[in-house]
């Protein structure tokens, strides 16, 4: 019982050490996010620059918490106002459906990840490659990110991307009344 006592309270302390650094140094908030947070980079660049008339669509759960301007978190299994399903491959009405909710932007890796299980130009990553094929956005701001599978020991499993925010476009990619694709 002593040794497993002793195991659980080194590996908690080996935990803690990275809220410790952050409470007893002179590092802010937002450094630490970066630190601590997966893809966290884009959040404090949107923060100062939109505001409540902006509408940011994006797929990272673990950023939901720290926007201060609406977003909207698209998720195929979580929500389903915005059809991004695998293997949906209604452009119309994926662009109906983002105007309906008065999303302005997206936040996307860049470049798009591609799954060999989902059919092309289908699902979340596909329709958003759709938007940027016809031109219907516009990257506005890029963002370097970093990634890792564990908080405790980041260094051992981190990888670095990055995340575009792309901007919708006026009068581009009118909705087609018959369903077909218009540009």
């Amino acid at each position: 019982v002593a040794v497993t006592a002793g195991l659980q309270l080194a590996a908690h302390g080996l935990f803690a050490i990275n809220f410790a650094k952050y409470v007893f140094s002179n590092e802010d908030r937002i450094a630490f996010l970066t630190r601590n947070v997966p893809n966290f980079s884009p959040v404090p660049w949107i923060n100062r620059e939109f505001s409540s008339n902006n509408l940011v669509f994006f797929y990272e759960r673990p950023l939901i918490y720290y926007f201060d301007v609406p977003i909207y978190y698209g998720h195929p299994i979580n929500q389903a106002l915005i059809n991004i399903v695998p293997g949906n491959k209604d452009f119309q009405g994926f662009l109906k459906q983002l105007r309906a909710k008065s999303v302005d932007h997206l936040l996307m890796p860049l470049p798009l990840p591609r799954h060999s299980t989902v059919p092309d130009k289908s699902g979340m990553y596909g329709l958003v490659q759709e938007l940027l094929d016809r031109g219907c956005v516009e990257i506005r701001q890029r963002f370097k990110t970093r990634r890792f599978a564990s908080r405790t020991l980041p260094t051992l499993n981190q990888s670095f991307g990055s995340f575009a925010l792309l901007r919708m476009k006026k009068n581009a990619c009118p909705v087609a009344s018959n369903g077909k694709a218009g540009k």
